[in-house]
């Protein structure tokens, strides 16, 4: 007869699943498979790209592309990249201003562990909001770990923190709507942006 503590938990996890409760995904658990839960432990990314988009009622487009690599006494992040502002009337020149900088560590490590802690949904296709006509942003942050599986974040809602975000790793998708952790991500957005820190 199997152990009553066995029964108890296997119990929870199916009427988690049963109900939709989301477990952390992130976290060390979860009814979530392994090539999730292995993001919460590791190394830190070596490489993370990001890349943002607006569009809306002015004349101008704008993109920007970063990448960040971790140094090797894992102190920063060297970041480097570029803004580029594109005019919508195509007989004018496009603006591109160059980024060196560095992010300290504990800035991404504060998205990592903003991540871990949320809970995420999984589904079938990515979530938007739009809220407002005149707003489009596209946000995509690829993580890149050794030895472990890549993943991938991303938003096109114009909501104030993009909410809702979804989650890619490898061929699973999931979802949260929780303001927190697109303000962790716009933080680490700002924080490559600003000139203070540029080398």
């Amino acid at each position: 007869m199997p152990h009553p503590l066995f029964c108890l938990r296997r119990f929870v996890l199916s009427f988690a699943l049963m109900v939709g409760v989301c477990l952390p995904v992130l976290g060390s658990m979860g009814c979530q498979s392994n090539s999730v839960q292995t993001l919460s432990a590791g190394p830190l990314p070596e490489h993370i790209e990001i890349t943002y988009s607006w569009h809306g009622l002015s004349p101008t487009l704008t993109e920007e592309t970063f990448d960040l690599t971790l140094s090797e006494d894992q102190h920063f992040y060297h970041a480097q990249g570029a803004t580029t502002i594109l005019p919508v009337d195509t007989q004018q020149a496009a603006h591109t201003q160059p980024i060196e900088t560095r992010i300290p560590t504990a800035t991404v490590t504060a998205v990592l562990d903003t991540l871990r802690l949320e809970k995420w949904k999984p589904s079938q296709s990515p979530a938007e909001v739009i809220d407002h006509p005149d707003d489009f942003p596209r946000f995509t942050l690829t993580f890149k770990r050794p030895h472990k599986p890549s993943f991938r974040l991303s938003s096109t809602s114009n909501t104030v923190t993009g909410a809702p975000w979804n989650l890619q790793v490898r061929k699973k998708l999931y979802i949260n709507d929780d303001p927190k952790v697109g303000t962790v991500i716009y933080e680490l957005l700002e924080k490559v942006r600003t000139p203070a820190t540029q080398l």
